[in-house]
């Protein structure tokens, strides 16, 4: 399937139709999703088949003009070597409800003639009115439901919002046509960056176009506090990448902070801190699911009281904690920074069940009770540990608990079935839900520890960093067997077939990677993921 794709500019002509405040811009990479999902090999799936047979059987002029866009997507008038745009913007300025936004979907045109052309086979083939009314070189068809399609000789536009609106669509899609370049999403500083950076999907967030500054609804301290919020997300952005690679599948992340954020962040940097190997040494080598960082605490609090400072009174707190008979340097000492949490592994523990009971009373019909039933299961045993700069608000929470140490530790009852264990010195803090851990602990932590394993390497270099074994035989057995229909059974077999492992970790100050490994791929995960979609739909038993 020859498709004549090759490299192009990232600044496409649709990018201006995309109004600088939207809030959320997704783009695809229309000429790599085709290659990497590798649609003429999709076309031979059953799935694929049943879909074509389908849509022919419901209307064969509409199978017809189907069929020619898959065989050549060019046909269509749609430029795939450019990207398309989904964009969601806020409808507030156009005097609308915010609440309902406008929703856009916009792609670069290589040939208008042929995208009218095949609009009209579709009105045909669908005995539908095409009613194209001109304005210059604009085109604008009103849809079903309010919706509206247009074009001129370079992009498409497709355009809708909630029809019971007063503010017509066709109002405002003849203002994103006409948009100068300083209104345009082009314009921030940063989306340069987003564009240079496209993989095959990619997400643009307005931070600042989720959080509207209704704090004139509020009043006193909660108006003030969401103030500072509004100006803490305005003209800040998100935004990520996802690649669908030979091996896995990743997504990158960035965020881009206003100008006062940003000189907060750099002032007091919450990373400005190595991570406390020791703790690494109450938890095993291998763990099937972990996740440990670490922060620098006073830079923390030091940027949170520049940012809301004005709504909080640090005096007033200060006052609080000494009527406890504690020091506003007793707080922001106790968290040294770095912490661990892990599931360390799984062991069969007795828990309370519920269960309906039948009961015969002579003086009543036969009737149902709850009847509290001892049982055993395997549970996920999970360690919790963090370095202690100063322990005095620890010794205070006990104090006030009433806790008594026994052997060593102490005993905290969540639940008539569940126990946290928990123990602590001048340095470290380790607590979990089986007395073993904690034992470990008080006696310098475990044989074969995490402080050499491929964890404590990540998060002693990356200060975040998260990890998920999704090897169904790092998990007890029970329960996967729990699936009520095979092919359920089947789906997740697959899945676990083709996964590894998960892991996010933090690149820099601003920046994170989210990565899902695999095994047993022959071109690329999206392919795979097709194909494998294709194989539960057909699943016969």
């Amino acid at each position: 399937l020859a498709l004549g794709f090759t490299s192009c500019s990232k600044k496409s002509e649709n990018l201006k139709v995309i109004p600088k405040d939207a809030m959320v811009v997704v783009s695809f990479d229309l000429q790599s999703l085709y290659k990497k999902a590798d649609v003429e090999e999709l076309q031979q799936l059953k799935s694929f088949q049943k879909f074509k047979e389908k849509i022919s059987n419901d209307n064969k002029e509409m199978g017809k003009i189907f069929n020619e866009i898959l065989k050549d997507p060019k046909s269509s008038g749609v430029n795939f070597k450019k990207n398309a745009f989904f964009f969601v913007c806020d409808s507030k300025k156009y005097g609308g409800d915010s609440r309902n936004p406008y929703i856009g979907v916009t792609a670069v045109l290589s040939d208008d003639a042929k995208f009218k052309d095949l609009l009209n086979r579709v009105s045909q083939a669908t005995e539908s009115q095409l009613d194209i009314k001109k304005e210059g070189a604009l085109n604008i068809v009103r849809l079903d439901g309010g919706s509206y399609l247009s074009w001129d000789n370079k992009k498409m536009l497709f355009l809708t919002r909630d029809k019971y609106e007063t503010t017509e669509v066709d109002v405002v899609l003849k203002k994103l046509y006409k948009q100068s370049k300083s209104e345009q999403i082009t314009d921030i500083k940063g989306f340069s960056d987003f564009l240079d950076g496209q993989k095959d999907i990619n997400v643009w967030l307005n931070l600042g176009g989720f959080v509207q500054d209704d704090s004139m609804f509020l009043n006193g301290m909660a108006a003030s506090l969401y103030k500072s919020l509004f100006n803490m997300q305005k003209d800040s952005y998100f935004y990520g990448f996802i690649d669908f690679g030979k091996d896995d599948i990743k997504l990158t992340t960035y965020s881009i902070y206003n100008k006062e954020t940003a000189k907060l962040l750099k002032k007091y940097d919450l990373y400005d801190i190595s991570f406390d190997k020791d703790i690494l040494k109450n938890f095993p080598e291998k763990l099937p699911i972990a996740i440990g960082g670490a922060v620098n605490v006073k830079n923390y609090y030091e940027f949170l009281k520049a940012q809301f400072g004005k709504e909080l009174n640090e005096d007033d707190l200060v006052k609080l904690l000494n009527t406890q008979g504690l020091t506003k340097e007793n707080v922001l000492n106790f968290f040294g920074g770095s912490f661990m949490l892990a599931i360390e592994g799984f062991e069969n523990q007795k828990y309370i069940s519920y269960d309906l009971d039948l009961v015969e009373d002579k003086q009543s019909e036969d009737s149902y009770e709850y009847k509290e039933v001892e049982k055993e299961r395997m549970f996920p045993v999970f360690g919790l540990s963090f370095n202690i700069g100063d322990k005095t608000l620890l010794d205070k929470g006990i104090t006030l608990a009433g806790l008594a140490l026994e052997n060593g530790y102490y005993k905290l009852p969540l639940q008539k079935d569940l126990t946290f264990y928990f123990a602590y010195n001048n340095k470290a803090f380790y607590g979990s839900n089986s007395p073993k851990g904690v034992e470990a602990f008080l006696k310098g932590g475990v044989s074969n520890n995490a402080v050499n394993s491929d964890f404590g390497k990540h998060v002693s270099k990356d200060l975040t960093y998260f990890y998920m074994s999704l090897d169904p035989n790092n998990y007890p057995k029970e329960y996967f067997d729990s699936f009520k229909h095979k092919k359920d059974k089947f789906a997740f077999d697959l899945f676990t077939q083709h996964s590894v492992n998960l892991e996010c970790k933090r690149i820099d100050n601003s920046s994170a990677e989210f990565i899902y490994h695999l095994k047993g791929v022959e071109k690329n995960s999206l392919n795979t993921f097709f194909k494998s979609i294709d194989k539960v739909i057909n699943y016969e038993n």
